[in-house]
């Protein structure tokens, strides 16, 4: 038995099973006493730990031969010692509410004790996944070195049958027509092939079991999806997100610097949540509507202009527009660099009664709210995504969908939302694979 793998199994291993067996019994004990969002979320975490154990446990048939490799060992040894230590806290902690006294106790605090354990389990699964992932690494260098181990035995075979061609060429001797030299080298010849056949079967094995135990994809967490308005999709844990807000903070990293995504947008919150049906997701629904495997799309909102200045210029490259142009139409940009459509709307404004000494700071207000949106490119919105519309209603316009599929379809009528900006309605048709335009944020 290997070094390492004695070590697991007379030293680790016994924690490995002790944590299993008591985030099985936790679990247990957190149904029975009734199915709270938040108990779930702690059932769920747990569920996961059981999986990293089983995954931590095939490791033990591993067999490591760096000096980096042991010393990762060794600290996935530890950190499965701290997981059956905390185990041993939650059960001593859940022992002790059996009482009259604790489960009073238990019932005021159990909020924050939940809240508390996620957390904690949360952490010691990021540490062990990031243990896991380095292993998987140092063994598939392992695995590489010894490939390249058994290449250089199949040069070597392949040097040496050389040589013994050479040696019966210069003897001007047929091989195959020989008796004994002939014999002699076929039997050499077959057992090197077939020594070097079963080398590369062995590594091939390891390989393959290598990757079915340790491979991140099997260390599971439960994680939901939200898919960018350019059409990838981002993967989020649950155990990192509960609120919205946290979503929020998810998103603005993950679209970091991502203009093409619309990452000004984002940064400044004019975005929306939507279900996969459709709806908006509002800050306090998403949290019911959070689950594992559940996918979002997430929509930009653009916001319309409140004015019509007399001197137009294209918001993409200043160009002036001379031309009115048709309000509630299109207007395209004279520059054949640019070549932009844009769609402007009057505001209606409603007469509201300002007292005198607040209608200075109104006028300021509102002045500085013109020059924000003064001009802004209308992009219509179709589940989620968006894209660059130049059509009139009743004609045909052309998009890539968040799938990755040019669809097509006929643009019905333009419609406003105060809130949310200036939106257009399409009536799909069929799918088109060699048509589309690319989506390109300002």
């Amino acid at each position: 038995m290997p070094i390492v793998a004695a070590a697991l199994t007379y030293g680790s291993f016994g924690d490995v099973l002790e944590t299993a067996r008591l985030a099985k019994r936790i679990i247990d004990v957190l149904r029975s006493g009734g199915g709270s969002q938040r108990r779930q979320r702690v059932i769920s975490t747990l569920h996961g730990l059981c999986e990293d154990m089983a995954k931590v446990a095939s490791v033990v048939n591993v067999d490591f031969s760096s000096a980096e490799g042991l010393h990762l060992v060794a600290r996935l040894s530890s950190e499965v010692a701290s997981c059956r230590s905390m185990m041993d806290e939650f059960s001593a902690r859940i022992n002790a509410a059996t009482g009259v006294l604790g489960r009073v106790w238990m019932a005021l605090s159990e909020e924050r004790e939940l809240a508390e354990w996620r957390s904690r389990i949360a952490e010691r699964r990021h540490a062990l996944h990031i243990l896991l992932g380095a292993l998987n690494s140092i063994h598939s260098h392992e695995v590489g070195d010894h490939l390249g181990r058994v290449g250089s035995q199949v040069q070597c075979i392949g040097s040496r049958v050389d040589s013994v061609e050479a040696r019966v060429q210069d003897l001007r001797v047929d091989v195959r027509n020989v008796g004994t030299l002939g014999v002699l080298v076929s039997a050499f010849l077959s057992e090197q092939v077939a020594r070097m056949g079963s080398q590369i079967h062995q590594v091939g094995t390891d390989v393959e079991t290598l990757m079915q135990r340790m491979s991140l994809h099997d260390v599971s967490d439960p994680v939901f999806f939200v898919t960018d308005p350019v059409g990838r999709t981002i993967t989020i844990q649950l155990a990192h997100c509960d609120w919205f807000y946290d979503l929020d903070r998810i998103l603005k990293a993950h679209l970091h610097h991502r203009r093409a995504a619309g990452s000004d947008y984002i940064e400044r919150g004019d975005y929306s949540v939507l279900s996969s049906d459709g709806h908006d997701v509002s800050d306090w629904d998403f949290r019911g509507q959070l689950k594992a495997g559940k996918r979002f799309d997430l929509s930009i909102i653009m916001k319309v202009q409140g004015d019509v200045p007399k001197n137009k210029s294209c918001p993409g490259c200043s160009v002036s527009l001379h031309s009115d142009g048709e309000i509630g139409g299109w207007i395209r940009c004279p520059s054949p660099q640019c070549g932009r459509a844009y769609q402007i709307y009057l505001e209606e404004e409603e007469t509201t009664a300002v007292e005198p000494q607040h209608a200075s700071k109104v006028e300021e207000d509102q002045r500085v709210d013109e020059a924000a949106f003064r001009f802004t490119e209308l992009r219509f919105f179709i589940q989620g995504f968006i894209g660059e519309c130049c059509l009139r209603p009743g004609e045909r316009v052309f998009f890539w969908s968040g799938a990755g599929k040019a669809v097509y379809g006929t643009l019905q009528r333009n419609f406003r939302n105060k809130d949310k900006g200036a939106f257009v309605e399409v009536r799909l048709e069929e799918t088109h694979p060699q048509f589309g335009q690319t989506i390109n944020l300002p």
